[in-house]
């Protein structure tokens, strides 16, 4: 008796970005190689104050308000180019309509270009993991403004692939 071979199937994945000109570029590139993906849209998390007198903060909260309208950031976008397919705009990161989204979806992989720190529960929505490039070479340098902490720290300049987890820059290195 033949042993009955599983079919081979795809896996799911899911674009999340906040609508720059880098996630537009992996976008065109995915679906040029043919590479199936739903695309998500989300809008950057909200700013906290810190510090901030409320007279000075008013118009980054302004600026915050305005930025999670999806036709105002299509307006504030309509220099760069097109995305390759049409995306579904589920609010900002980390939000309840986000997370039911996904959850909805299911995806086995989500690849995060841009949006934001993400929740776990937004990270355990996808059943595999959530895909990231940073662009320095982890663990050595973390976090945001990497081109001078790596020239402080001495650090040859890199890119590193690694899975997105709880912490900021800890997930599994890939390559």
């Amino acid at each position: 008796m033949a042993e009955e071979i599983e079919p081979v199937t795809r896996p799911k994945f899911v674009l999340l970005t906040s609508g720059g000109i880098d996630g537009r570029r992996v976008a065109t590139l995915m679906h040029r190689r043919g590479i199936p993906f739903e695309l998500v849209l989300i809008a950057h998390p909200r700013r906290k104050r810190r510090g901030k007198s409320t007279l000075k903060f008013i118009p980054t909260w302004f600026r915050d308000q305005l930025a999670g309208i999806n036709i105002l950031r299509r307006i504030y976008h309509r220099e760069l180019p097109p995305y390759p397919i049409d995306g579904r705009y589920c609010g900002r990161t980390n939000s309840d309509g986000l997370i039911r989204h996904l959850s909805k979806t299911s995806p086995d992989y989500i690849i995060m270009m841009g949006g934001g720190i993400l929740s776990n529960k937004t990270i355990q929505t996808a059943k595999k993991g959530v895909l990231n490039v940073h662009p320095a070479l982890l663990p050595w340098v973390r976090g945001v403004d990497v081109l001078l902490h790596s020239v402080v720290k001495k650090v040859p300049l890199g890119v590193t692939g690694h899975f997105i987890d709880a912490g900021i820059d800890t997930g599994e290195i890939i390559a």
